[in-house]
């Protein structure tokens, strides 16, 4: 029950955050709405672009009923860098997971592929964030980062307000880590 009511205020926390970012108040404290100050984590600075449109049903978590026990699932978790030295397209099909966070399949993925890792911030509130997957790292001057996308559509709460310790994915879901640039994800 307190697990619920802490999912229910995280939907709730989600969608204010998404209200002040569409007002403007962190548009300009950091590279991401909703993560202000945070000078050092690559990713997509909207500037004076115009407002960007976060999904608000992304942000409303379809959490297992039993919390973090949910039905065995199965998700593919791709990782994907043709940007930038060494090159790379890993595929991890997870099977017979329980249905968990983002997080839990990254880690499985890790536990599969042989030479797999990956770096994350924790960000207080909003969760874990991918820094680099192999090695390969966003950075700001260079206006790259690892956009996430499951069936050809931006996670866009994952990128900008989840982290990959909320969002819950699908059954026979496949999420997409791809190594780009803001401009050719469309946020420059």
């Amino acid at each position: 029950m307190a697990f619920n009511g802490l999912i229910s205020l995280f939907s709730l926390g989600c969608l204010l955050l998404v209200v002040t970012a569409h007002g403007g108040r962190y548009r300009d404290r950091g590279p991401f709405p909703g993560r202000a100050n945070n000078k050092n984590h690559p990713g997509p600075r909207p500037g004076n672009q115009p407002q960007l449109q976060v999904n608000v049903t992304q942000c409303q978590l379809e959490q297992p009923p039993c919390g973090l026990c949910g039905k065995p699932i199965n998700v593919t978790v791709r990782a994907t860098n043709l940007l930038v030295a060494p090159n790379f397209d890993l595929v991890a099909a997870i099977t017979g997971e329980p249905q968990r966070e983002l997080l839990s399949f990254l880690e499985q993925a890790v536990e599969l592929l042989n030479g797999f890792k990956f770096k994350s911030t924790y960000f207080a509130g909003l969760g874990y964030f991918i820094d680099s997957i192999n090695g390969v790292e966003g950075s700001i001057p260079n206006k790259t980062f690892w956009h996430i996308s499951s069936a050809g559509k931006a996670l866009e709460c994952v990128v900008f307000l989840a982290g990959v310790s909320s969002y819950v994915p699908k059954k026979g879901e496949v999420i997409l880590f791809n190594f780009t640039t803001y401009a050719a994800a469309g946020y420059e």
